[in-house]
């Protein structure tokens, strides 16, 4: 992306905030519910038999 990894990825960060924030606004707007989940919420199945 870029040779300054720092800035890489502070731009990187600031367009997913810029994404996030502009949900919100949206479901506000609208009147829904925006559920974010946790970093290291287990969002996937761990093995077939969990269902």
């Amino acid at each position: 992306m870029l040779k300054n990894h720092k800035l890489a990825s502070a731009i990187a960060d600031c367009g997913f905030y810029e994404f996030k924030r502009q949900l919100t606004y949206k479901c506000e707007w609208y009147g829904s519910k925006l559920v974010i989940a946790d970093r290291y919420y287990p969002s996937s199945q761990i093995c077939s038999n969990c269902g």
